[in-house]
């Protein structure tokens, strides 16, 4: 065999191992990248899992920027009220003070005012005691009054009887003694013993008469007394006029 040949057999002889390697290498390869193959598709539908996920979180994040925004008006809100609330709560706070204030002079006033009412108890008591002994002496009074009636009554009844005695004595004087006084002074001289018998029974009717004017007049001063503390009118004015 020429040079030739040679190379031609050794080419071909190349190629043939060359296509012989290059088979076993893709078989070796393709046991090798099989699972390699199988990792990345897996790989893959993975990140197109994940990139889901990752949109999925997008929407979320936008959602919760949206709602950290709505969450920080509310808390802007929230401030604002608080704020609100604080400045009521100060308010607050005075009014009670002020009320506690009231409360502390109202409980003084009431003190006060329950010191009054035990005063008012005690001067109530000493005024229904007055009261009951106003009571007796009015009933003592009532008794007097009615006792002062009778005595009045009486009284009247006595002026009645002495008002007839002095009139029959005044009709006496003149129905009797003035003609008597007549006669004698007619008949003076002749009848002189007579009329010193007459004279001496005409003082004896003056000394009556002024004994009854002075019973009448003080029977009138005590019945004065008696219609002013009686409170009688006018009707028996003649009663108080000594004859």
């Amino acid at each position: 065999m020429t040079k030739e040949e040679m190379q031609i057999l050794s080419e071909m002889l190349d190629q043939k191992l060359e296509e012989k390697l290059e088979e076993k290498l893709e078989k070796k390869l393709e046991e090798k990248l099989a699972p390699i193959r199988a990792d990345i598709s897996e790989l893959k539908q993975d990140v197109a899992e994940l990139k889901q996920d990752v949109s999925v979180l997008k929407l979320d994040v936008a959602e919760l920027k949206q709602d950290v925004s709505v969450l920080k008006l509310d808390v802007a809100e929230l401030k604002q009220n608080v704020s609100v609330l604080n400045q009521d709560v100060a308010e607050l706070k005075q009014d009670v003070s002020v009320l506690n204030q009231d409360v502390a002079e109202l409980k003084q006033d009431v003190s006060v005012l329950k010191l009054d009412v035990a005063e008012l108890k005690q001067n109530v008591s000493v005024l229904n005691q007055d009261v009951a002994e106003l009571k007796q002496d009015v009933s003592v009074l009532k008794l007097d009054v009615t006792n002062l009636k009778k005595t009045a009554s009486s009284l009247t009844s006595d002026m009645e009887i002495l008002k007839e005695k002095i009139t029959q004595v005044q009709l006496e004087i003149e129905h009797t003694l003035t003609p008597t006084i007549k006669l004698l002074a007619e008949n003076y001289v002749p009848a002189a013993t007579r009329y010193e018998t007459d004279a001496a029974g005409l003082y004896t009717l003056k000394a009556e008469t002024n004994m009854m004017k002075i019973t009448i007049e003080r029977h009138s001063k005590i019945i004065q007394r008696l219609v002013k503390k009686l409170g009688y009118s006018s009707d028996i004015a003649f009663l108080l006029n000594p004859i």
